[in-house]
């Protein structure tokens, strides 16, 4: 026969080390959520340091010429700048190809006029230069002839289309554009080389030597095309294949056909 008090004794024994089990694993999770957070922790420190290690400058012995060392703190405060413009491009290779040329040809035109001006200034020619007391001689005539008439006082002069302002906006645009190039890739390339022109003429000029002007000038250009290269190696494979236009696998099925025929044809 059972004996109740002890089998009461024995309940009340396993409810006892069901509850410590229990608590131990509630111990347990808690210390395991405590270790997981302290690791996740831990990790945004470790990404942190290394986010900013791959940012900063790299420690590295500075070159022999200061050109070279001017041109690469140069580069590390406007390649990201550029990087970050040039990625939001796209839509086409058009886009990018022309944001890449207009920014190299209008930073290197920037630089040229200061490298042409090292030179010493050629002496006026003397048949080209008029004293200002020979100037005060010159009569200034007016003819009749093609002028403008002499107008009543009731005149009212009105909006001639060659009296109109261009829009300073649209006159940057065209000073800074090249001829055939995507207009989309030139006006980002312009608000680019806003944010980067002033940091990089500053650097420029603060070389005085011939030769580290000439290295700076020559690699500036050379980096800068490599950099590009670089990016659309990137941006390139991340870019989604648009889907094919009505026709275009019907139209692409006879492509071969007409290829093969159309050497007969030219014959």
């Amino acid at each position: 026969m059972i004996d109740r008090h002890r089998f009461a004794e024995e309940l009340k024994l396993r409810g006892q080390v069901r509850r410590a089990i229990r608590v131990l694993k509630e111990k347990e999770n808690k210390e395991k959520q405590q270790q997981l957070l302290e690791e996740q922790r831990l990790r945004k420190i470790v990404r942190k340091l290394l986010v900013e290690r791959d940012t900063s400058k790299p420690e590295k012995s500075p070159h022999q010429k200061t050109g070279i060392n001017a041109l690469e703190d140069l580069l590390h405060n406007i390649i990201p700048t550029i990087k970050d413009d040039f990625m939001l491009l796209t839509t086409d290779e058009e886009q990018r190809e022309s944001f890449e040329n207009h920014l190299i040809y209008n930073i290197m035109g920037l630089l040229k006029p200061p490298t042409v001006n090292d030179a010493a200034p050629e002496a006026p020619s003397p048949d080209k230069f008029i004293a200002i007391t020979e100037a005060e001689d010159i009569e200034l005539k007016v003819s009749d002839e093609g002028g403008d008439e002499s107008m009543p006082p009731e005149f009212i002069p009105g909006a001639d289309k060659d009296d109109e302002v261009e829009d300073p906006v649209e006159k940057e645009k065209r000073e800074f554009g090249i001829e055939g190039q995507d207009a989309t890739g030139r006006d980002f390339a312009l608000d680019t080389f806003n944010s980067i022109s002033s940091q990089t003429l500053s650097t420029y000029n603060k070389l005085r030597n011939p030769e580290d002007k000439e290295l700076f000038y020559d690699y500036l250009k050379t980096n800068l095309q490599l950099y590009f290269d670089k990016f659309e190696n990137e941006v390139a494979p991340k870019l989604p294949k648009p889907a094919p236009g009505p026709g275009y696998e019907e139209a692409a099925a006879l492509a071969p056909a007409k290829e093969a025929s159309a050497p007969m044809a030219a014959e």
